[in-house]
């Protein structure tokens, strides 16, 4: 662990004031005495005691004798010498605490952190004046001292008498009584902006949830291989952007274009075929233009209506409003990425990724890399890459519980049984609803085409002016019912919601799929992202662990997950 230390200030001097002794404690070979209770009037350590932790305190010692091996301290060593795990604050290791119980201690159960406070507070009902030793006793607990006196001068020698002080401290105030730490930690934090020792900060910026797991040690040019590396892919992302901005906007304007044009040439073509059926006697070649030219417009009317009701330009303006907001989504996450850290390898690798599954997910050209606008299975939009946890160790459970692990599995079954079903329903009745539509309109045109031509004949009489007229006048219900009421946009939006719905199952099921719960992400944090994601409070995310249970069938559940849409 590498402790976040700040510009170095000028030491402080302290008057050392006589140290106080009391007759009824014992003196032991280090210089300080062994008191018959702690600091707050209790007593402690009595491993003879009938408690409920005593066997816990057994097994401990027990465990200690044989594992305490050279070898094994040669191991610890190696491991967690390097000091390459967390980075972490003065503030952020105090914390740390709140979830370390000492195993060795007989009567007590608090948190070690509850002890920082403890001997804090001791020190100062005892020495009220010596400010800089009330915080050297809240910190104190982090470090190790009497290790490096061969490295002590006459200062330090002198010094060292309040060490004896704060061992008694250290070692003997450890009690049930609770600390309102709320209520102190002003004083503390008060006391540290005074002294400025050596900056040793207790910031108390990130320090709710998690920790993030330091990269490697770089040297300069490394690191700005990789920023040059990372604003290259920044710049590809912006550049993507704003082309799927730009063709998104083209792809609006052809579903407008095409739907007046072809609605106005239908109406225009209908109009001409009835002129042209009207009786005004033989002597009237005139009407021959009319019949021709509403011919030559439903013809035209027919493959224009082909081609749109190939490329669906309303689902093509949708895909590219969707890609431009996860581009410029995955452009913000890389900007946030920059503004906080030195960016990793690994982060570069994550951004190629996410960049090579949206440019799957949405290719840029028209053709040949159109997407399917009529799929024979319909399948929840996908523009990610394979998820990972997003690894933040943390001491503890990382935020895990069981009650979080059945609150998840609940939102996990919930997700697929009904909100990603939902969807892929939906989007399977607009599928067959667009298809029809696409089918009926170029159809009734062509119909209404071959009936135009022919108007006149006097076998089939005023049938193929009906067909013309009434065929032409349909084809255009049909088109503007299709393209102006964007059937293939909803389409594609259920899609994408059911690919929403989608990517975040894989993500809980990343996480409940990673065994070590310290590769997880912080269990805390990410059940507040899905709570945002779904639009839930999380109160209301905990009733869903209910449909975790195997008794509870699919058709039970009777709510969805999302509230969003």
């Amino acid at each position: 662990m590498t402790l976040v230390v700040e510009q170095p200030r000028p030491a402080v001097t302290r008057e050392v004031k006589s140290i106080p002794s009391d007759p009824k404690e014992s003196l032991m070979d280090g210089g300080f005495v062994v008191p018959d209770a702690n600091s707050f009037g209790h007593t402690f350590r009595d491993y003879n005691a009938e408690s409920e932790r005593q066997k816990t305190v057994e097994e401990f010692y027990r465990m200690n004798h044989i594992h305490q091996t050279c070898d094994f301290v040669k191991r610890m060593r190696e491991e967690y010498g390097k000091l390459d795990r967390v980075e972490m604050s003065i503030w952020e290791c105090i914390e740390l605490l709140s979830e370390f119980i000492d195993e060795s201690s007989p009567d007590l159960d608090e948190p070690e952190m509850e002890h920082l406070w403890q001997t804090a507070e001791a020190i100062r009902k005892d020495y009220p004046e010596e400010d800089w030793l009330h915080l050297t006793g809240l910190i104190d607990a982090l470090h190790k001292h009497g290790a490096y006196q061969y490295l002590m001068n006459e200062e330090d020698q002198e010094n060292l008498k309040w060490l004896h002080v704060f061992n008694k401290y250290d070692l003997y105030s450890k009690s049930k009584v609770r600390i309102d730490v709320e209520k102190v930690k002003p004083y503390y934090l008060s006391v540290n902006e005074k002294l400025n020792l050596g900056g040793l900060s207790l910031r108390q910026d990130d320090t709710a949830t998690s920790f993030t797991q330091p990269p490697r040690p770089t040297t300069a040019s490394e690191d700005e291989h990789l920023v040059s590396k990372i604003h290259a892919i920044l710049d590809a992302v912006a550049d993507r952007a704003e082309m799927h901005a730009i063709i998104g906007a083209q792809r609006n304007d052809w579903n407008h274009l095409f739907t007046n044009s072809i609605n106005a040439i239908s109406l225009t073509a209908s109009l001409m075929a009835g002129i042209s059926s009207i009786p005004v006697g033989e002597a009237a070649p005139h009407m021959l233009a009319f019949k021709l030219s509403s011919v030559i417009l439903f013809t035209a009317a027919t493959g224009m209506m082909l081609i749109t009701s190939k490329i669906q330009p309303s689902q093509l303006a949708e895909e590219q409003r969707n890609a431009t907001r996860l581009w410029e989504q995955l452009g913000r996450s890389i900007e946030t990425t920059l503004a906080l850290r030195a960016p990793t390898q690994r982060d570069v690798d994550e951004a190629m990724e996410k960049v090579l599954a949206l440019d799957k997910a949405y290719p840029l050209p028209l053709l040949p890399g159109m997407l399917e606008k009529f799929p024979e299975i319909v399948e929840p939009t996908r523009w990610w890459p394979k998820i990972q946890p997003k690894q933040s160790p943390q001491a503890g459970g990382n935020g895990w519980s069981h009650e979080l692990e059945g609150e998840m599995r609940g939102i996990l079954r919930v997700l697929k049984a009904k909100d990603e079903q939902q969807y892929t329903t939906l989007g399977k009745l607009l599928l067959n609803m667009n298809k029809t539509l696409a089918i009926s309109g170029p159809l009734l045109a062509g119909l209404a085409a071959i009936s135009s031509g022919l108007i006149g004949s006097p076998a089939l009489g005023p049938m193929p002016a009906f067909l013309g007229v009434i065929g032409g006048v349909l084809a255009t219900a049909v088109h503007t019912l299709e393209h102006g009421g964007q059937v293939g946009m909803v389409f594609e939006l259920f899609r994408n919601c059911a690919g929403y719905y989608r990517r975040l199952q894989e993500e809980i099921a990343s996480n409940l799929g990673e065994t070590d719960v310290q590769k997880r992400e912080n269990g805390e944090l990410f059940e507040m992202k899905v709570a945002l994601q779904l639009g839930r409070s999380l109160s209301d995310l905990k009733g869903l662990a209910s449909y975790a249970s195997p008794l509870c069938e699919d058709e039970d559940i009777k709510e969805f997950a999302g509230k969003l849409f």
